[in-house]
């Protein structure tokens, strides 16, 4: 599934758990940091409530387990 970010950027959803989404940007773009863990996307105005970008695919990932499993999402 593709979504947009507020500035219109597009994104592929990798993985999800608990309101967290593990996205790529679909463009890649000069110093631009392709993955995003964010946090309650609101796919009907684009964006998100909160995200932090990652260079590398394993740091992104590594932070979305580590949201998805500690125990204030499991809440």
């Amino acid at each position: 599934m593709v979504v947009k970010g507020k500035q219109g950027k597009e994104y592929e959803i990798l993985e999800s758990a608990n309101e967290y989404y593990l996205l790529r940007a679909l463009a890649e773009e000069e110093d631009y940091k392709p993955y995003v863990v964010a946090y309650r996307l609101d796919e009907v105005n684009g964006g998100w409530e909160s995200a932090n970008v990652y260079d590398d695919f394993e740091q992104a990932k590594a932070a979305f387990d580590g949201e998805t499993d500690s125990p204030k999402a499991q809440k």
